[in-house]
């Protein structure tokens, strides 16, 4: 899986790339799946890209057709190479316990390397909790998976804030949720998947700023004597030492800092992003000169 990884920055001139996962699937099913997808190419306007959809997708077809075994277990890259990684038991039991569909099929200009990356190796989860009226349905869940528990019955308001503690965030369609007030993103409605993941992402970026105010606020603290540096010449210089225990790094330069310093990247690094104007991110942006960041010891 690594190996697949490292095509990230594979892109093509228009959405000619195909990213595959498919798991309990025969081969004959998956051939006549392929099939259709011939026909269908046949409809694109576009004659650069049909020709190009074409004929990566039938050199695949070929492909699967030589060498794929009877049940398919696999994830594929087709582009002007093809690339494949079977699945391991343990990772086709991942996806079905957390009812990934069976087949993912994905045209675009690169390999969803991110989404691949993510599903495989992102176990942090978070847990959110629908309403359906009384009816309370937990669950688990992150950008690429979700996972349903039990359910509890909930009566008033003075019971669902007993919940809502142990949640990140809540949703759904009840009255108990019209005028909730709680330190928890609560909405009065049923959010798509989509919707859910937005709003983790925003609970991720205000986990991530309140951790670098909170080292902001230790810079008077004598036990971080010393230890807190400030700006890209000081971060530049520590970062080259192999002395930084935490960077906090503008969104603007994180990917440029990540790929300029990867050889030297050993600590945590972690990317301060905006949620609306005047917030950390613009302190760490005009103040700070993009970086804050936690020596390993005292210089």
């Amino acid at each position: 899986m690594e190996d697949l990884l490292k095509l990230k920055k594979v892109r093509d001139k228009q959405d000619t790339v195909l990213t595959i996962i498919i798991y309990d699937h025969g081969k004959e099913e998956f051939i006549t799946f392929l099939k259709r997808q011939l026909e269908n190419v046949k409809k694109i306007k576009d004659s650069y890209k049909r020709k190009a959809i074409n004929d990566r997708l039938y050199d695949f077809l070929c492909f699967i057709e030589s060498n794929a075994p009877e049940k398919i277990n696999y994830v594929y890259l087709v582009g002007p190479n093809i690339h494949d990684v079977e699945l391991t038991k343990k990772q086709v039991n991942m996806l079905k316990e957390y009812n990934i569909k069976s087949l993912f099929y994905e045209y675009s200009d690169r390999y969803n390397i991110n989404y691949i990356d993510k599903l495989f190796n992102d176990f942090d989860f978070y847990k959110v909790a629908e309403m359906d009226k009384k009816k309370m349905i937990f669950y688990d869940m992150n950008s690429t998976k979700i996972k349903k528990f039990n359910s509890e019955t909930v009566n008033n308001q003075s019971e669902l804030l007993d919940f809502v503690g142990k949640f990140d965030l809540v949703h759904g369609n009840s009255t108990l949720l019209k005028g909730l007030v709680c330190d928890k993103p609560n909405f009065n409605k049923r959010l798509s998947p989509e919707e859910i993941v937005d709003e983790i992402e925003k609970i991720i970026i205000r986990v991530n700023q309140k951790k670098l105010d909170e080292l902001l606020n230790n810079i008077t603290n004598p036990k971080y004597e010393n230890k807190i540096f400030f700006g890209g010449i000081e971060t530049k210089k520590y970062t080259e030492q192999s002395m930084v225990k935490t960077l906090f790094i503008h969104e603007s330069i994180f990917k440029k800092f990540k790929r300029h310093y990867s050889d030297y990247i050993n600590f945590e690094i972690v990317e301060i992003k905006k949620l609306e104007h005047g917030d950390i991110s613009d302190r760490l942006l005009n103040d700070y000169n993009c970086c804050v960041g936690e020596l390993y010891y005292a210089i």
